[in-house]
């Protein structure tokens, strides 16, 4: 039994791998502002004690040193960091200093390459958006990054007078089917939301040009559901996309 760590800007998330490779269901908690030890013992499951640990991260460092000290000594098993690597599961890395690229990109990669038998778009909405190209044979076509929901719209309330920088933001799906909005904070959020996807279509849409093949496009990330009404084309989502290229590491590894 191995517990996997998915430790991002904004949440945790984790999922246990059972010994026949079956990926259980953990759960999701949001960390900023939350103690470490508040954190690990949200991942707490009855009977449930792991002989592996793998956490990966793009959290600060110092909040993720602290999860994974928390998380050894509940369970009295070291936790594994994974890295990002130039090649692994199939998958040959296209940076040019492999490890710049995002750890929880890295692991997308890895689980796309598996879920997708020709070319994909890998899309990550959260804290900020990730969209990276991958080709049929495993090779990864390199990528782009812009804020996310939450930083677009910090940004403007930083930068202007009139717009709030604090405001509710759900997970549900965009429903509106007007182009334009009555009110500023409805204006702000459906100017985000049309950057958000007009970007992440443009990006897919002109990696499928350059391969002149139809390419898949996998969705996720925190903002990913809210986000999926206003792409053009067949996205599909995948929740769990990080922590299913983390399994499959663990097991490759």
């Amino acid at each position: 039994m191995m517990l996997l760590l998915d430790l991002g800007n904004t949440r945790l998330k984790w999922a246990w791998l059972r010994d026949g490779n079956d990926l259980a269901r953990g759960g999701t908690v949001v960390h900023q502002g939350v103690a470490p030890g508040d954190v690990a013992e949200q991942t707490r499951s009855a009977g449930m004690r792991p002989v592996r640990i793998l956490l990966a991260s793009v959290a600060a460092p110092a909040y993720a040193a602290a999860l994974a000290d928390v998380m050894q000594a509940d369970y009295g098993v070291p936790v594994e960091r994974v890295e990002t690597a130039g090649y692994g599961c199939g998958v040959r890395n296209g940076y040019q200093r492999p490890q710049q690229l995002g750890v929880d990109r890295w692991l997308t990669l890895i689980a796309a390459h598996s879920l997708e038998r020709g070319p994909v778009c890998v899309i990550d909405a959260g804290s900020a958006v990730t969209v990276d190209g991958l080709a049929e044979d495993g090779t990864h076509a390199g990528g782009l990054i812009f804020p996310g929901r939450r930083l677009m719209r910090a940004a403007l309330g930083g930068g202007t007078h009139a717009i709030d920088q604090e405001f509710e933001t759900g997970s549900r799906p965009h429903s509106r089917t007007e182009p334009f909005a009555r009110n500023t904070d409805e204006g702000v959020e459906l100017g985000i939301l049309t950057a958000m996807a007009a970007a992440i279509d443009h990006a897919c849409d002109a990696y499928a040009r350059q391969l002149g093949l139809p390419v898949a496009r996998l969705l996720t990330g925190g903002d990913a559901r809210w986000l999926q009404p206003a792409l053009q084309g067949s996205y599909r989502l995948v929740p769990d996309l990080v922590l299913q290229g983390l399994a499959l590491f663990a097991r490759s590894d």
